[in-house]
């Protein structure tokens, strides 16, 4: 009988900031497809060829992670795929000053960071959302990739839907995830602008979407 880890792809890659190995994993996507969506493209439910795995869910593997500098970002980013035009050094000398620093948010947000876990808790897979969306946000406006932003935050919605859904999203309750939401909140102080919500993701994406447009 398939493992767990039958299902993922594995991956070292050097970490594009301290240049650390990391070891970060998704999803095979032929065993696993899109079964219900909706229309800002959230996947309610998947269809797997392996029938037992019906509640992991490929969407948290989305972001990767660097447990040596806790820079988080999409795997393109960790292959070597940047193309943000040299913004990359602007967010690796910001990263390594605020993450040293004791009881920054990224610290509180890293602590929940599982990815040792053989599935990712619904908390690991939203704190790596907001973290690399919260590192993308420590540039100033005219430097910030606007479109990359709104990304992050349309799928931060789809993390706080799921919850929201219930077993229908394959979202099992866990006393965990009220204690990470209720620390998230006490966050806002930090960072005015995160989105603790469904509707103040949607919102936020929508805005950086606007920007990246020009509107």
């Amino acid at each position: 009988m398939p493992e767990v880890t039958d299902i993922f792809i594995r991956v070292s890659s050097k970490c594009p900031i301290c240049e650390r190995d990391t070891l970060n994993r998704y999803v095979k996507s032929k065993l696993v497809g899109p079964k219900e969506t909706e229309e800002d493209h959230f996947v309610v439910s998947y269809k797997w060829e392996l029938p037992q795995f019906a509640q992991v869910r490929p969407n948290h593997y989305h972001m990767w992670y660097c447990a040596s500098c806790r820079f988080c970002d999409e795997k393109e980013i960790f292959r070597g795929e940047d193309t943000s035009g040299g913004k990359l050094e602007m967010v690796r000398d910001r990263l390594l000053i605020e993450s040293r620093r004791p009881g920054s948010l990224i610290s509180k947000l890293a602590e929940y960071l599982d990815y040792q876990a053989p599935l990712l808790p619904w908390r690991s897979a939203l704190a790596s959302h907001l973290l690399a969306m919260y590192i993308q946000e420590m540039l100033s406006p005219n430097m910030r990739q606007n479109g990359k932003i709104a990304r992050f935050a349309l799928r931060i919605a789809w993390l706080y839907r799921e919850r929201e859904y219930g077993a229908r999203a394959c979202y099992a309750p866990a006393p965990e995830d009220d204690e990470f939401l209720e620390m998230v909140s006490g966050l806002r102080e930090s960072w005015p602008e995160m989105p603790s919500n469904e509707a103040d993701a949607i919102n936020q994406a929508i805005a950086f979407y606007k920007l990246d447009r020009g509107g």
